[in-house]
């Protein structure tokens, strides 16, 4: 319930918790945090599954239909990246809401002289007790930390590539006649510098 910064197991519980401390109910609340995880979890297994299935038809097509199976492929791979980007962008949506962020225990308060093993303890015995989705939290955290973390690889890549690029022109040749020998590669391109001479016509008329 949003507001109620704890879980329970059925929806009565959360809502006496909600009247009991004067909070009222938002439109759409209160939310099975563990329906949408599965939810979720489904979702990605169907995407997955249906795309390798495509893909296995689209190869024996080939040899039938070589244009069906390009097809095939097309509008499978297509479909796949739509889904999986939709699929990503929900469910870090669901994740770090309110609902979500409860849900997976990240409003549980740790005191200082609390043991690793103690709250391990503790955490186990909440998502028994009140339904707290602790591993389903945490899978989806790593998760969505890889697909960041690979994301941050690839902007850094690309921004590396577009500076070498503009420095060295966008030939493979310019970018490795460049580390080889800056000083070499300046006095090639010295003649870029030079002005242009004014055409007198007769060129235009030939």
């Amino acid at each position: 319930m949003k507001g109620i910064d704890s879980s329970t197991l059925t929806k009565e519980a959360i809502v006496a918790k909600a009247k009991a401390a004067n909070v009222d109910m938002p439109e759409g609340y209160p939310i099975d945090m563990h329906k949408i995880y599965v939810t979720w979890a489904l979702w990605g297994f169907w995407t997955n599954a249906i795309m390798i299935t495509t893909f296995f038809v689209a190869a024996i097509m080939v040899c039938i239909k070589p244009k069906l199976a390009a097809i095939m492929g097309v509008v499978n791979g297509l479909g796949w990246i739509i889904s999986t980007c939709l699929w990503l962008t929900f469910g870090a949506i669901w994740r770090y809401s309110y609902g979500g962020s409860v849900a997976a225990g990240d409003k549980l308060v740790r005191d200082d002289n609390v043991s690793d093993d103690d709250w391990k303890t503790t955490i186990d015995a909440a998502a028994v007790a009140s339904g707290y989705q602790i591993k389903s939290g945490k899978f989806l955290a790593v998760v969505f930390g890889i697909v960041t973390g690979i994301l941050m690889l690839m902007l850094i890549a690309f921004a590396v590539a577009g500076c070498l690029m503009c420095v060295c022109g966008m030939d493979a040749d310019s970018i490795n006649k460049m580390a080889a020998n800056p000083l070499e590669a300046d006095r090639d391109n010295s003649d870029e510098s030079k002005p242009l001479t004014m055409d007198d016509g007769t060129e235009q008329e030939r």
